[in-house]
């Protein structure tokens, strides 16, 4: 994402309302309502995330009574814009609000504190950004959406949510519906929501058509014969040679250009040397090469060998699909985007591998196929025209966090200093509008980093004791901050620091992962072991220690999603 200069922004307090309306996430958790019907409206407002709020009782203002992304913002600034598209302030906090509902509810990822709030909501905007980019995409293509489509898609979202619970008979649904809703069928309930839809909810569904027929039209467009399934189902005895880029070395005055050209180097070498093996284009000849030249530690001592390998064994999946379809044996060079290393393969033969019951089972199978395929240039479609377009972040502090961990370690001397005060006056710009809370905590948690970063202990400090008033029960941020006291030489200060961080969470603790592995705590309650460790504090130690409760088992394969791996300690000084 591209980052705007910085704006000033007027203070704008939210018209907030005081009660929950039934139709919001706090009139669910209040119990305001009990139905997975109204809970449903939820549901079809988050779908829509690229148009704002879908039905008008849910916010006055389109801002969450108390969501995670609430600040003093206008609802109506834009955070972002993509091409034609923008994302609001409205937009951005409602989404990032129901996803962190989501994962509340359901254990999915970590909630978010002072350390991790930026890095989330960064996550959200380019969700929001991507799809942004895709509507104009559509728009570009000449693709349009009726106001018949809408209300078509509006209805239908409706009636798949209008439906008796598991258990619950029609009569007892017909109940529910006419005194909830104080109607008499419903249909007249269904009428009735559709009434309650906004404008931006209109418009929210427009854009969410807009994508789905660009979908649509990315489908219809991808063939899939019998024959590339059978291509799909042939492996190949595969071997490779791989050549990696040098890394930038001593005082680089601009890391980026000069990375940009060591891989130039790179390719330069790479085509170079396939030149070269055109000329002796055998396996023999290829493996002598591997042996001496190959980058890659694991196939070098056996001439390049990967074994055999299906298409969908071998990323990114263009390069399997150029292989396979390839009538050459040399192939190549191919780039990694990631490290701008480059790969040169040699097909040594190939082996297909058709299911046994493949004459018995062979339209499904193809089908099945077709479907993959098709779901497979989508996501390529996607990533293209996302590529394509960078978006321009306009929120002061996702600019300044993009800057932090982006770009500014890829600065030096002069330039990284400019860089890093560039970065801390557009934090103070956001702490403007940030309001009271963890967004003001999060900004200042990771000014403090800045600071850390650059030597300048005093301003680290008082970074972090601003961040803590934000946000007082966030253990992270305390034990953050008692390690700076401590490591600023004022260890009975840190101490109460580190018994503040046990108390919260003691007070607010995590729920482990549906999926197994300790909770995420643990991590946390390590550090404090290790902290009261060092300041000869056994019997805190020991107490710290006794709250951590072995991992439960893994998820899926054996993993375990939270907390730290069975038997892991960490001990005093690491």
């Amino acid at each position: 994402m591209a980052v705007k200069e910085p704006k000033s922004s007027a203070k704008h307090e939210p018209d907030y309302i005081d009660k929950p309306s039934p139709f919001s996430i706090e009139g669910i958790r209040s119990g305001a309502v009990q139905s997975r019907v109204v809970k449903a409206m939820i549901v079809l407002s988050g779908v829509i995330m690229a148009g704002g709020i879908l039905f008008s009782s849910l916010s006055p203002t389109g801002v969450p009574q108390n969501g995670q992304g609430a600040n003093l913002q206008s609802p109506t600034a834009t955070v972002a814009t993509v091409g034609g598209q923008t994302v609001t302030a409205a937009q951005l906090a409602n989404s990032f609000a129901r996803t962190v509902d989501m994962n509340t509810r359901y254990g999915f990822g970590a909630k978010p504190n002072a350390e991790n709030y930026l890095s989330q909501k960064q996550d959200e905007l380019r969700r929001l950004t991507d799809n942004a980019a895709l509507i104009e995409a559509a728009q570009k293509a000449g693709i349009t959406v009726s106001a018949a489509d809408i209300d078509k898609e509006l209805d239908k979202e409706l009636r798949d949510q209008f439906k008796p619970q598991q258990g619950q008979t029609e009569a007892a649904f017909l109940r529910f519906i006419q005194t909830q809703f104080k109607v008499g069928s419903i249909d007249e309930a269904i009428e009735q929501q559709k009434g309650k839809v906004t404008q931006d909810g209109r418009d929210g569904i427009e854009k969410k058509l807009l994508v789905d027929k660009l979908e649509k039209q990315a489908k219809d467009a991808a063939t899939s014969t019998e024959e590339d399934y059978k291509r799909s189902m042939t492996k190949l005895d595969l071997y490779q040679i791989v050549l990696r880029p040098d890394l930038p070395k001593g005082n680089v005055k601009d890391f980026q250009a000069e990375q940009t050209r060591l891989q130039k180097v790179n390719q330069e070498k790479a085509d170079k040397l396939f030149a070269e093996l055109k000329k002796t284009p055998t396996l023999a000849n290829f493996k002598a090469v591997a042996l001496k030249q190959s980058a890659d530690t694991l196939t070098k001592p056996k001439g390049g060998s990967l074994g055999l390998k299906s298409p969908a064994e071998i990323s990114p999946p263009d390069v399997g699909q150029s292989l396979s379809k390839s009538a050459q044996a040399l192939n190549g060079p191919f780039k990694n985007e990631f490290d701008g290393s480059q790969t040169i393969y040699f097909v040594g033969g190939r082996k297909t591998e058709l299911p046994k019951d493949y004459a018995k089972d062979k339209k499904k199978l193809l089908a099945d196929f077709e479907t993959q395929q098709d779901n497979a240039v989508w996501q390529k479609k996607q990533e293209e025209l996302q590529k394509a377009i960078t978006p321009d972040v306009s929120d002061s502090a996702l600019a300044a966090y993009q800057l932090q961990t982006k770009e500014l370690y890829t600065k030096t001397g002069d330039d990284q200093k400019k860089m890093r005060d560039d970065i801390l006056e557009r934090y103070d710009e956001a702490l403007k509008v940030a309001g009271n809370g963890l967004e003001a905590a999060a900004i200042n948690f990771q000014k403090s980093s800045l600071y850390r970063d650059a030597g300048q202990k005093q301003p680290q400090l008082e970074a972090l004791k601003a961040a803590t008033e934000e946000a007082k029960n966030d253990a992270g941020l305390l034990v953050a901050y008692g390690q700076a006291l401590n490591d600023s030489g004022q260890p009975k200060v840190a101490l109460a620091q580190f018994k503040a961080a046990s108390k919260a969470l003691d007070d607010n603790p995590s729920q482990p992962s549906p999926f197994g592995g300790g909770n995420p705590d643990d991590a946390l309650r390590q550090q404090l072991v290790a902290q009261f460790t060092g300041l000869k504090e056994p019997k805190l130690a020991a107490a710290e220690s006794a709250k951590i409760k072995p991992a439960a088992p893994g998820g899926p394969g054996g993993l375990n999603f939270g907390g730290l791996p069975p038997g892991i300690k960490v001990t005093p000084g690491n």
